[in-house]
């Protein structure tokens, strides 16, 4: 083989290799995160839990939050929880 046909066959394993490894590092990257947030041990899921649906989030603010929670890695579930816990705290003691 010509040192052209080569070189062109290493450069195209090198790009490959530099492809594979970019997306290891993206699913890495979300496989580190995932495991931090979802359900919290402290506010567990049970047969007694109820659910609250909340609308009407101005689209900014919802956007803020999912890239903050996202930064984070917890979920808009567990912050909004502990929020309403301190909430009812300061009630208290007030």
């Amino acid at each position: 083989m010509s040192a052209k046909v080569i070189d062109a066959a290493r450069r195209r394993e090198r790009e490959t290799a530099a492809h594979h490894r970019a997306i290891e590092r993206r699913t890495k990257k979300k496989k580190r995160a995932m495991p931090l947030r979802g359900w919290s041990g402290r506010f567990p899921v049970t047969d007694e839990s109820k659910a609250y649906n909340l609308r009407g989030i101005p689209p900014e603010l919802h956007d803020a939050v999912v890239a903050k929670c996202q930064r984070d890695g917890i979920s808009q579930r567990i912050v909004l929880l502990q929020l309403l816990t301190e909430w009812l705290q300061e009630s208290e003691v007030a």
